[in-house]
């Protein structure tokens, strides 16, 4: 038989459950600095190479291989359709409007990228020590930001009509003059 001398705990007294919540609470611990440290390294990056003259702003997925890039180069900022080639979609060089998007994607890349349920971001705002974020000012700037997006998609579709247009009425009067 096995005597446990009086000053170590039995297993039994103790609990498997206790054992089973402490690990819990460790991995929930080391999870939460690794993603701490994540964001802390992908603000000191941002730092780092902030002087470059060319900046990535954004990108959205469209398919397999096939991207929707915002580019700031100097003041201006390029919407680039990147596929089998790269094509130049829009250029936004008024300053106001160049301004609100910048603004508005780096509020939106400043945010979680993970959304939580309702009763997780009540949890986590507990913790955090504050209220409640207000998803009215969030639902407005993301809804200005998707109609300055659609707006600009919208011109630029209708100067590609346009210049389309162009191009055939040139072609139809050279054709007329052709003897």
């Amino acid at each position: 038989m096995l005597l446990l001398s009086e000053g170590q705990p039995n297993l039994a007294d103790t609990g498997v459950y206790s054992y089973l919540v402490w690990v819990i609470f460790v991995l929930i611990a080391i999870v939460a600095l690794i993603v701490f440290l994540l964001r802390y390294l992908g603000k000191k990056n941002r730092g780092w190479f902030g002087g470059r003259s060319v900046r990535t702003l954004g990108g959205v997925g469209l398919g397999q291989n096939k991207s929707l890039q915002i580019v700031e180069i100097g003041g201006s900022v390029y919407l680039i359709g990147v596929g089998e080639n790269i094509s130049l979609i829009d250029k936004i060089s008024n300053a106001e409007e160049v301004e609100m998007l910048i603004a508005a994607l780096e509020q939106e890349s400043a945010g979680p990228n993970i959304t939580l349920p309702p009763w997780a971001e009540k949890l986590t705002s507990r913790f955090r020590g504050g209220s409640e974020p207000s998803s009215q000012t969030e639902e407005l700037d993301s809804s200005s930001f998707q109609q300055l997006f659609e707006s600009r998609l919208k011109e630029a579709s209708d100067r590609r009509r346009k210049v389309d247009d162009l191009l055939e009425k040139e072609e139809s009067v050279d054709r007329s003059r052709e003897p």
